[in-house]
């Protein structure tokens, strides 16, 4: 976090990735600033930070590895709540969006998806580019991870474990939205 090549870059007209697929606009030297780095990829990523890149409703490759990724290397939200539920300890892990493209990116799941069953986990739809879930005030949010059943006879979000936080995600067409117990 010393090197003076953290957060030194210009935002304008950079990519939204790095050559990893990660967001490449972080705040990665901590000064509440998201900044591009000057390189080929952002700074070092948080292991306990899962990036969804996918609308696809694929499984991960390989639970408990570390890493969210399909067969073919997409980060789907099944597989980061698969990855989540694989993780060991209980250090905070979150989930954030990283799709690519503008406006409302719609996951359909086609079955059931993993119900959460590790402590402290955290789904964070705001963290899509251009979304916003203000917390007071008179802003209006603005959702654009939408969560869709398509009228299925399953619920959408189910948790099992009692720190479990989702935020700024629309969730529609599901037998329950969220399902807690």
């Amino acid at each position: 976090s010393s090197s003076p090549l953290r957060d030194a870059g210009n935002n304008a007209g950079v990519s939204t990735l790095d050559q990893r697929g990660l967001p490449r606009v972080r705040d990665n030297n901590a000064d509440s600033t998201a900044t591009v780095d000057i390189g080929a990829v952002e700074g070092p990523v948080d292991a306990n930070v899962f990036f969804v890149n996918s609308t696809l409703d694929t499984t991960d490759a390989e639970a408990g590895n570390g890493s969210v990724a399909d067969a073919t290397g997409r980060a789907t939200l099944r597989a980061a709540i698969q990855e989540a539920n694989a993780s060991a300890g209980t250090d905070p892990i979150t989930i954030v969006f990283n799709i690519f493209g503008s406006g409302v990116h719609t996951i359909t799941p086609t079955t059931t998806l993993p119900t959460i069953t590790r402590v402290n986990v955290t789904i964070d739809g705001s963290s899509q580019t251009n979304s916003a879930c203000p917390v007071l005030g008179d802003t209006p949010a603005t959702l654009n991870v939408k969560l869709d059943g398509n009228t299925a006879v399953f619920d959408g979000l189910a948790s099992s474990a009692n720190t479990t936080t989702v935020k700024g995600l629309n969730i529609e067409g599901f037998t329950n939205g969220i399902s807690l117990s």
